[in-house]
């Protein structure tokens, strides 16, 4: 059987590296977006659980209301490759039961971000729309907002879980070779804490996702280093 080693790209390895920490990036720039820029223009938090605020305030601010989702769709593209790129770093030296593990979860991953990826396109093409039909006296329009933003969120949210299934999955390479790797305990945190967040924001209990957002930016961030650095030290 052909060596693992030989079947890595270290190129690829380093790039999606690169990728992963400026997607961490732009996902911290996604929240200042919300916070500062977005506030700047009289939007609040709150108004995603009033739809009609929300959209009376869509309809006056499109543009800046689209480049909100537009840093999504990016990230998410940023991210797609980075989970089969990391498999070539984490799951070197395996056997193929645990290889296959290793598969599996980046293969979760992957979808996880193409997910986010939908639900990105799905509030980039629908908000203003409803917005401008709402604004218009349609109020039909709501309920297709409702309707798109419901769907949306869940895609989000379920991405969400998938993404963290993978990190778990790396988690679990990590600490099998290392008890006390920092990033393999601190995957199975996310994987928890990321459950927990999406349960409650898809339930309606409570509204988490903004912090974990900054988690997982700051985890992407990690993650790429620590890419860059396996290859850097030969894998």
């Amino acid at each position: 059987m052909e060596h693992s080693r030989g079947r890595h790209n270290p190129y690829l390895v380093k790039t999606a590296g690169l990728f992963s920490i400026l997607a961490g990036i732009l996902s911290l720039a996604f929240v200042f977006y919300v916070l500062v820029v977005l506030g700047s223009y009289g939007f609040r938090v709150q108004m995603t659980s009033d739809s009609t605020a929300l959209m009376a305030w869509v309809n006056k601010h499109t543009f800046a209301y689209s480049i909100l989702w537009l840093h999504q769709i990016i990230f998410s593209i940023l991210m797609i490759p980075v989970p089969f790129a990391a498999s070539q770093v984490f799951k070197q030296h395996q056997s193929s039961r645990s290889s296959a593990l290793a598969t599996l979860s980046y293969l979760l991953g992957m979808v996880g971000f193409i997910l986010m990826l939908i639900s990105g396109i799905i509030f980039f093409a629908s908000s203003p729309i409803s917005a401008r039909a709402f604004a218009h006296g349609m109020e039909s329009a709501r309920l297709m907002y409702d309707l798109f933003e419901a769907t949306a969120m869940q895609l989000r949210l379920f991405g969400e879980i998938m993404i963290s299934l993978w990190f778990l999955g790396i988690g679990l390479h990590l600490v099998r070779k290392n008890s006390i790797d920092m990033f393999g305990w601190y995957s199975f945190v996310l994987f928890l804490f990321t459950v927990i967040v999406a349960m409650g924001k898809s339930y309606n209990v409570f509204n988490w996702e903004p912090f974990l957002a900054i988690i997982l930016a700051f985890t992407y961030v990690w993650l790429g280093w620590l890419m860059r650095q396996k290859v850097s030290r030969g894998l």
